[in-house]
């Protein structure tokens, strides 16, 4: 299996790249609780003059110059236990990813693109329009043409993706609304309340109290 980017936007440099791949194998190291070497790494960025520390740091063959930035490990590497599992955690998001599947019908490839979109930038606490457009390599007017293809506005898109995110993790009851509310892309609860109520007709308070 290859993760890997291009320079589409540009070189990112050489730190970026290097601190990206080796946060990774880091990361994973500490999740499975052993060391996992790669079986091969390859940056843009042009070599420098000592590469055996690289190697020496990845345990494996690292080229520079390529026109991908991409790390290459076995398959087998992704049947390996989590050294310190959360099933909380996991039936969270097995939620989130269902309720993203539905917010939008149908199975053509630029709805799926979109939900993707839409669901990163609601990570990243901006859930925008032009944010989204962006993802997705389009303008936000050709966005909205296309949205409108569809016979569905951004504003009602991201409501409807927010509301079923939002009773997914109500129903689940692990998450304080303050969590919730971060999740959904608001800066402050009280936002969350108000959309929620708009959304719904009712509190997230009150429909958790109908729920327990």
């Amino acid at each position: 299996m290859s993760l890997s980017w291009g320079i589409e936007h540009g070189l990112p440099g050489q730190l970026p790249d290097e601190t990206a791949i080796a946060a990774f194998a880091t990361i994973v190291h500490k999740l499975v609780n052993q060391k996992l070497i790669p079986t091969a790494i390859n940056f843009v960025n042009p070599a420098p003059a000592d590469t055996s520390v690289y190697e020496d740091f990845f345990g494996c063959p690292v080229t520079f110059g390529g026109t991908l930035t991409s790390v290459t490990f076995p398959t087998r590497y992704l049947m390996l236990p989590i050294a310190h599992s959360d099933p909380g955690l996991r039936t969270l998001l097995e939620n989130q990813a269902e309720a993203l599947l539905r917010a939008l019908p149908g199975k053509q490839d630029f709805q799926n693109e979109l939900k993707e979109a839409l669901a990163r930038s609601l990570h990243e606490g901006t859930p925008t329009l032009e944010h989204v457009a962006q993802r997705l390599a389009l303008s936000p007017r050709t966005l909205q043409r296309r949205l409108a293809d569809l016979d569905i506005s951004f504003q009602h898109l991201l409501d409807r993706t927010r509301a079923e995110l939002a009773r997914g993790y109500l129903l689940e009851g692990n998450l304080t609304l303050s969590d919730i509310a971060l999740l959904l892309g608001y800066s402050e609860q009280s936002a969350f309340n108000r959309a929620f109520k708009r959304w719904t007709g009712q509190t997230p308070k009150s429909l958790r109290k109908v729920v327990t």
